[in-house]
């Protein structure tokens, strides 16, 4: 099987790229044929940017040479927004070849691409053909502009029935399949990790959080959880507007932004990897890449989250935005019965040659 893999990148490396690499290399370990094209992240901006985002002329082009030299069987479109652009699929759809989507954003039901707002979780724009509520909010990069140009992009594609070309979206978790029109054709398919070994003995005193420092990733909860509360000390890997949230509190120790390896041995010798999101995640990288680790999960039952680990087993579930309950779960995590459940759960269900075939299925049931 031949597959054109297509992705833009965003301006901020982040999980979806490395879902993206991992789930090239799995296929082709099965021997699938995988054409991956990568585009550089976006740079343009003002009303060139809308119209990039809307129809990128240049991207149709090089998909139909791509499709033309290299003829697969299926197109596989990771990302599209905002340097793709929807007119791909309907030139995959004139050259005859099939549209797998992947959904690993809220970005086809909210300009945002988070269903979080002000604070809270916004369902404003779900299950609207256009996203009117977000016009003239600044939902999108803080920018009215953008977030006016990402809805009416998105509601000009919906318009026109882009979305009916696609022959699955892939969702990596049921709360993204669910969020979705019930008339699409949807397949759940898990993220994939490649296999490591897992960390031996009981994990060091640490905790670790990694991800993007903000709001909706819930770093408040997280910095008032420390404040308040006698914990183990809390390794934190990433960059953001809320660094200056937790600089300063007891036993918080910043590293930034490091390189991925890096992050995969500190989760490895961690007592617990903790997940405190607020807004709806669609399925949560760093959840899976501790228990790849054989490390415990401390998360909150926000979006895909409660999905992914098992309370009490692999790890805790807490209610969003409560760090007494946060803390509470942080101490009672990192036994080494949970180290044993969690590791064998990603074997079960995230380990990459796990997941790939099912990822090839779906593929094959995108073909005539």
């Amino acid at each position: 099987m031949k597959v054109l893999m297509v992705h833009a990148r965003y301006r901020r490396p982040g999980g979806e790229d490395v879902s993206v690499a991992t789930e090239a290399r799995a296929l082709a370990a099965l021997g699938v044929e995988v054409d991956l094209w990568t585009l550089p992240a976006e740079t343009v901006a003002g009303p060139a940017a809308f119209a990039r985002a809307a129809w990128n002329r240049a991207a149709v082009a090089e998909l139909v040479r791509r499709v033309r030299q290299r003829r697969p069987d299926v197109i596989h479109v990771q990302n599209f927004f905002p340097g793709l652009s929807p007119a791909v699929h309907r030139a995959a759809a004139r050259l005859g070849i099939p549209v797998a989507q992947s959904v690993r954003n809220w970005r086809l039901v909210c300009p945002a691409a988070t269903r979080f707002r002000a604070g809270q979780v916004c369902d404003a724009c779900v299950e609207r053909p256009l996203a009117w509520p977000a016009l003239g909010r600044p939902c999108w990069r803080g920018q009215r502009g953008a977030t006016a140009a990402a809805a009416l992009a998105l509601g000009l594609s919906g318009l026109i029935g882009t979305w009916g070309r696609v022959a699955r979206f892939i969702c990596p978790s049921r709360a993204v399949a669910d969020a979705l029109p019930a008339g699409w054709p949807k397949a759940v398919v898990p993220n994939m990790v490649d296999p490591a070994p897992a960390a031996a003995g009981p994990g060091a005193a640490a905790v670790v959080y990694a991800g993007r420092l903000t709001q909706e990733k819930g770093v408040g909860c997280l910095a008032e959880a420390w404040r308040r509360h006698p914990l183990p000390p809390l390794d934190v890997y990433g960059e953001g507007p809320m660094e200056s949230a937790l600089a300063g509190v007891p036993g918080i120790t910043l590293h930034g932004r490091r390189d991925h390896g890096q992050v995969l041995e500190a989760m490895a010798a961690a007592r617990a990897v903790v997940v405190p999101s607020l807004w709806p995640e669609p399925f949560g990288r760093a959840a899976i890449e501790a228990l790849a680790c054989g490390t415990p999960v401390v998360a909150t039952a926000a979006g895909a989250l409660p999905e992914l680990i098992e309370d009490g087993l692999t790890g805790h579930v807490v209610p969003a935005d409560d760090p007494h309950a946060l803390a509470r779960a942080v101490q009672a995590t990192g036994g080494s019965g949970q180290r044993q459940a969690a590791r064998t759960a990603f074997e079960r269900r995230f380990a990459a040659p796990v997941v790939a075939p099912r990822l090839v299925e779906v593929y094959r049931s995108c073909l005539p």
